[in-house]
């Protein structure tokens, strides 16, 4: 079985009303092969049984506690097998397209380590609240290094969970 082209990363902690939207927009995306990883991180709602209603279109990772997210997505890119690393948060959907472009963007660019993409803030009915979060002119002030590199080229993080990486490059950064 060769490896998928992406691997989709869920770290999901009682997200029982909201990670079936994570998962179905991911599963939605128009890529060659795309596998999603779920690690519940010691849910304590029905989030069990919503990700065991996805069969084998997901592959989950149950852990007993919770951990926290950082923990949770590193289990998670341990168990990955794409050759790309692709964050959603349990609690955000992707939009049609979004992953085709995030790797046409690192494609396009091979030295480049990450790619970033925008997000719409949406209201829990998900009607948005804005139209994008980073607009032309938005400044996101931040005092690390690589922010302010970004900022150098104009290059605006919306979100670390809307991140997509090689695993050897995720890897080599912690």
């Amino acid at each position: 079985m060769s490896a998928p082209l992406a691997s989709a990363i869920i770290a999901v902690y009682n997200g029982e009303e909201c990670v079936a939207r994570a998962i179905d927009s991911a599963l939605a995306q128009q890529i060659e092969s795309l596998e999603v990883v779920v690690v519940d991180d010691g849910s304590r709602d029905g989030t069990a049984q919503v990700l065991a209603g996805y069969g084998d279109r997901i592959r989950v990772i149950g852990k007993k506690s919770n951990r926290g997210l950082a923990a949770a997505r590193n289990i998670a890119v341990d168990h990955a097998r794409g050759h790309f690393l692709a964050f959603l948060d349990a609690d955000d959907e992707w939009l049609p397209g979004r992953l085709e472009k995030t790797i046409a963007a690192l494609e396009t660019h091979p030295t480049t380590s990450m790619a970033f993409s925008d997000v719409v803030p949406i209201d829990r009915k998900g009607i948005a609240l804005a139209p994008t979060y980073l607009h032309p002119g938005r400044r996101k002030n931040s005092t690390a290094p690589a922010a302010s590199t970004m900022r150098t080229y104009g290059f605006y993080c919306a979100s670390w969970a809307t991140s997509l990486s090689y695993p050897n490059r995720w890897h080599a950064t912690g």
